[in-house]
């Protein structure tokens, strides 16, 4: 185990991405003649610092996009969700509410065109930043692509859910 559990915890249903994107550098730094660990150090540790920002970011614009498709759906809340699915006749069996209104969730029954649209703006949006980035610097190849990632996978659960979840994908 890589992270303690209490960083896993915090870090929600995604923490490899932690790992991704803070120890995977491409080697793209000449091997130089300096016994200096700093001159070598210094380039990896800002592309790392560079990385992580990237997928702040793209985890800041699934936010965003989540709280407004929570506030179109009226702020409702896990107890919401699993009353919704009692009333609605949704066959739980001897699951747990959380267990219940998990299994709904990822059968789609929550999902609604509003929150959708917003996510699928939001994604095209980002995206699109992250392309442009990625073509007019290079250096920010990878971070692009790690922001890229992280929003698909944000987007793609995002719209799943019928209540505010802010770990999703982080």
């Amino acid at each position: 185990m890589l992270f303690c559990t209490t960083t896993e915890n915090l870090a929600g249903s995604a923490a490899f991405i932690y790992l991704v994107v803070g120890f995977i550098q491409p080697p793209v730094d000449p091997i130089g003649t300096y016994s200096l660990v700093l001159l070598t150090g210094v380039p990896t540790l800002i592309r790392s610092v560079y990385n992580m920002l990237f997928v702040c970011v793209a985890w800041t614009v699934s936010v965003i996009a989540q709280a407004i498709s929570w506030r179109l759906r009226g702020y409702p809340t896990q107890q919401d969700a699993y009353q919704k699915l009692l009333d609605d006749g949704y066959g739980c069996g001897s699951a747990t509410p959380a267990q219940c209104v998990q299994s709904a969730i990822f059968k789609g029954y929550f999902l609604e065109i509003g929150p959708i649209i917003i996510h699928a703006v939001f994604f095209a949006v980002a995206t699109s930043v992250a392309l442009w980035i990625k073509m007019k610097r290079k250096q920010f190849i990878f971070s692009a692509v790690f922001m890229t990632i992280t929003l698909t996978i944000c987007m793609s659960y995002g719209p799943l859910y019928p209540y505010f979840n802010g770990t999703i994908g982080v």
